[in-house]
C-alpha cells in the first residue's frame, strides 16, 4: 500500500553507519525549492539547494530570503547540486552568506553556467529588494550579495560523469566511507542523477536521487540521454508529471503542430511568442525551428540577456557528442537575431510586424521580457502564444492557459488584459519525464523503497498509489512513499 508517513524503523536507532534522509526543501510538497539533507555517521550532505519559484513576487522574495533557516550551516560538510536550474542551485549562495565554506560538487562543465545563473538570481533579488523597499516603506535586503555569489563559485568542484569518487577526499575525518557517481539525467544539458554508496561494515547501502529527469528518448541534439538506475536501497524520485494526462503527448506530432501553428500565424501577419527558459528550452526550440522550418521568411528573435549568455556557453560547454558544433551552426542561421539591450527589446516590442519571439521566462513571470512581449500582443487576434513547457498552477502562464476562451482577464505587470490572441500548448517539449515513462522507469528499479518528490501533493499521492499497483503487478514489494516536508527516512 502506498504510504504517506514517517518510515523510521526502530531497528536502526542509534546504530552506527545509519543513513538518514530528511526532506528539507519545498520540493517535498511542490515543484521548486529542491533540497534533501543526508546524515551518515559524522557527516551531513545536501543534495540540491534551490529557491522557490512561481506565485506572488513578494511572497517568493521573502520565502527565498528565509529558506533553509532550520539547517545548521556549520554542520554541513558537502553540498551537491545535480543540475543547473534555479530551483536546484540558487540557494547555494544563501548558505554561503551564513558561513558555509566547504566544497560543492557539481557535474563536469557546470561552473561557468552556474556563474550566469547565480549572477542573474542575485541581480533579481537585489532589484526586488529595492522595489519592495520603495513601495512598502521598509528596508529590504537581497537574499545574498555579489560577494556571496563569488564565494559560492570558488567552492565549486567539477566531477566527471560516470566516475566514482570517494567523499573522504572532501570530508576530513569522515567516519566510514561514501562514494559518489553522477550519471546523465536527460533533463537539460549537464543534468545528472546521483548514486551514493555508504559503507556499512562489509556491505554498502545505496541511495539514488534522480533530481530532475527527462524522457527515455529525448531525441535532443544538445542533451545527454537518460541513463537508467537499476537497483538501490532507497530511490528518491521526481514526479513533476504525477497527474495522469488526458492523452499521450508525442514530440514528433507536437513539432509538426507547432510549425503549422507558426506558419498560420505568420501568414496572417501575427506575431508568435514562445515563452521559454533561457537555459536549454530556448536552445531546443531554436534547434526545432532550424530543423523543421529552415525556410522561415521572418526573423526569429531571442530576447533575454541570460539566454544569449547561455547561447554563447553552449558553443563550448556541452558534453553530448557533436552538440557544441551543432550549437555554433544554428546560431549562425541568418534568421536569428539576438537582442542584447533593453532598448532593443523595447523597439522589438513596439514593432508589430510578423516574427517569432523566443523570450524568457518560460512560465511568464511579470516584468520579464516574455511578460512585456505578452502585454503587447495578447489582445491581437492575429498573434499566438505557444507554451512549450510546464507552467506551475500559480504562474501567469498557467493563468493564461486556464482563462483562454473565456471572458476573464489576466493581469500582466499589474494591468488587466483580455486574451484575444490564440493560445497553443505543446506538452511534449517539457524537459521532465512524462507520466507513463515515470511509471515504467520507477517500477523497473529493484529497490525496497521509493520516495516521491517534486510534485503537487494531491497528484503525487495518487501517483504513489498507481505506482504501488504497478510494482505489485510486477511481483515487487517496493514501498512507495509520497513524502511531506520535514519527513525523515532511514536507508
Amino acid at each position: 500500500m502506498a504510504k504517506n508517513r514517517n518510515s523510521k524503523s526502530k531497528n536502526h536507532k542509534n546504530s552506527k553507519n545509519k543513513v538518514e534522509v530528511e526532506f528539507v526543501g519545498h520540493n517535498a510538497e511542490g515543484v521548486t525549492g529542491s533540497a534533501i539533507l543526508i546524515k551518515y555517521n559524522n557527516a551531513q550532505l545536501i543534495l540540491d539547494m534551490g529557491q522557490e519559484q512561481g506565485g506572488d513576487r513578494f511572497e517568493n522574495f521573502m520565502a527565498n530570503k528565509n529558506l533553509y533557516s532550520g539547517i545548521k550551516v556549520g554542520a554541513i560538510d558537502l553540498v551537491i547540486p545535480l543540475h543547473l536550474n534555479i530551483d536546484h542551485l540558487s540557494g547555494t549562495p544563501l548558505i554561503v552568506s551564513k558561513g558555509y565554506n566547504k566544497p560543492m560538487l557539481l557535474p563536469k562543465n557546470s561552473t561557468s553556467i552556474a556563474r550566469v545563473l547565480l549572477t542573474d538570481s542575485q541581480y533579481i533579488s537585489e532589484k526586488d529588494a529595492k522595489l519592495f523597499s520603495k513601495y512598502k516603506n521598509k528596508k529590504y535586503d537581497p537574499a545574498y550579495t555579489k560577494d556571496d555569489v563569488e564565494k559560492t563559485l570558488s567552492l565549486m568542484q567539477e566531477i566527471e560523469f560516470k566516475q566514482t569518487i570517494r567523499l573522504s577526499e572532501y570530508i576530513p575525518n569522515l567516519e566510514g566511507e561514501i562514494t559518489l557517481e553522477f550519471i546523465p539525467a536527460g533533463h537539460i544539458p549537464l543534468s545528472s542523477q546521483v548514486i551514493l554508496k555508504f559503507e556499512d561494515g562489509a556491505n554498502w547501502k545505496t541511495l539514488c536521487y534522480t533530481s530532475d529527469i527527462g524522457n527515455f528518448n529525448n531525441n535532443s541534439k544538445l542533451i545527454q540521454s537518460l541513463e537508467k538506475i537499476k537497483h538501490c536501497d532507497l530511490l528518491i524520485g521526481e514526479c513533476t508529471y504525477s497527474k495522469k494526462p488526458e492523452k499521450i503527448y508525442n514530440r514528433d506530432e507536437d513539432i509538426q503542430e507547432l510549425i503549422k501553428t507558426i506558419k498560420y500565424t505568420l501568414e496572417n501577419k501575427g506575431r508568435v511568442l514562445i515563452p521559454a527558459f533561457s537555459m536549454s528550452r530556448a536552445q531546443e526550440i531554436l534547434s526545432v525551428l532550424h530543423t523543421y522550418y529552415r525556410e522561415c521568411p521572418y526573423e526569429i528573435i531571442m530576447d533575454s540577456p541570460m539566454m544569449l549568455q547561455m547561447n554563447n556557453l553552449y558553443r563550448t560547454r556541452l558534453i553530448k557528442e557533436g552538440a557544441n558544433e551543432y550549437m555554433q551552426k544554428i546560431l549562425k542561421w541568418d534568421k536569428v537575431r539576438q537582442i542584447r539591450t533593453s532598448n532593443a527589446s523595447k523597439m522589438c516590442i513596439q514593432d508589430d510586424s510578423p516574427k517569432i519571439i523566443i523570450a524568457s521566462s518560460g512560465m511568464i513571470t511579470n516584468y520579464t521580457r516574455s511578460a512585456y512581449h505578452l502585454a503587447s500582443l495578447i489582445e491581437d487576434s492575429r498573434s499566438t502564444i505557444c507554451f512549450v513547457g510546464y507552467c506551475a498552477p500559480s504562474t501567469l502562464g498557467n493563468d493564461i492557459q486556464q482563462k483562454w476562451g473565456t471572458d476573464n482577464s489576466v493581469v500582466i505587470n499589474e494591468v488587466g488584459y483580455k486574451i484575444k490572441a490564440n493560445v497553443s500548448v505543446f506538452h511534449s517539449f517539457s524537459s521532465h519525464m512524462n507520466y507513463y515513462n515515470l511509471l515504467e522507469y520507477y517500477s523497473s528499479i529493484n529497490t525496497p523503497k521509493i520516495c516521491l518528490v517534486h510534485s503537487e501533493m494531491k497528484s503525487k499521492k495518487e501517483f504513489a498509489k498507481i505506482l504501488q499497483e504497478r510494482c505489485s503487478e510486477e511481483c515487487k514489494t517496493t514501498e512507495i512513499i509520497a513524502v511531506n516536508k520535514g519527513q525523515k527516512m532511514i536507508v
